[in-house]
């Protein structure tokens, strides 16, 4: 969408590759992210708008931890892809930003932990 790609005219997703494949696309996509960068001020490098701090996910008494001392910090207009194969905490991770599931370490947002913040922030 932000680089103008329109993703509607997609009618199936096979065709998803080729089209953003396309030299076009490409362009497009490289552009905006240079364009983004360019515009990153070092001011909004100083904090981190996520900061995760050795945050760990046990989903009972008995089980491994599904996250174990995870550190992260997302900075204003960086954009991030959490990949990984089944099973390896993707979801674990969004639940746990989102406050869904009981952690150990800590959490913040807008460097304010995530018990500071209400549902509607």
């Amino acid at each position: 969408k932000y680089a103008e790609v329109d993703v509607e005219s997609i009618d199936n997703l096979a065709n998803l590759r080729d089209v953003c494949m396309s030299e076009h696309v490409k362009f497009k996509v490289k552009k905006w992210i240079d364009e983004t960068s360019a515009n990153n001020d070092n001011k909004y490098k100083s904090e981190p708008l996520l900061e995760l701090n050795d945050v760990c996910v046990q989903y009972s008494d008995y089980s491994n931890s599904v996250l174990n001392n995870v550190q992260l910090n997302v900075y204003r207009r960086e954009m991030l892809s959490i990949v990984g194969h089944n099973g390896a905490g993707k979801s674990t991770l969004a639940k746990a930003i989102c406050g869904f599931l009981d952690i150990t370490g800590n959490i913040k947002f807008c460097n304010r932990g995530l018990n500071a913040l209400s549902i509607s922030e």
